[in-house]
């Protein structure tokens, strides 16, 4: 699960809004809009106090947050340097996009595009071919 899926959902599953959120980790709400619609990337963990606030506020276990954004800024910043790994199994995309609930396949397609054969990727490839 990626930053933006968990907040997401948290937020559905608390029955909470966008500005709740927004007003509890005391920034503005377009600052939150951002980050769902990933015009803006989670800041670094170490640079700012939002995910304790926000971890609060969405009932999470504390350093939730900031261990995924960890995790994405490193992809991302493997990905711009061109040190993305290659697939194991190219057709494994297709595999994990087909088993996916249909409501979260665009999710998944998303983060698959945004990082390809990122993290999320290579731990579920590695998991089909240990079941395998």
């Amino acid at each position: 699960m990626n930053f933006v899926t968990l907040v997401k959902s948290r937020l559905v599953t608390l029955g909470c809004a966008q500005r709740e959120l927004a007003q509890a980790a005391e920034v503005a709400d377009s600052y939150i809009s951002q980050l769902l619609t990933r015009k803006r990337p989670p800041p670094a963990p170490d640079r700012t106090d939002i995910y304790p606030k926000m971890e609060a506020f969405l009932r999470l276990e504390p350093g939730a947050l900031a261990r995924l954004a960890e995790v994405e800024r490193t992809e991302e910043l493997k990905h711009r340097l061109g040190q993305t790994p290659e697939p194991l199994v190219h057709e494994f995309r297709d595999l994990i996009l087909g088993k996916c609930v249909a409501r979260t396949r665009d999710e998944v397609r998303v983060v698959f595009e945004q990082h390809p054969f990122g993290t999320l990727e290579r731990l579920i490839t590695q998991r089909l071919l240990d079941v395998v």
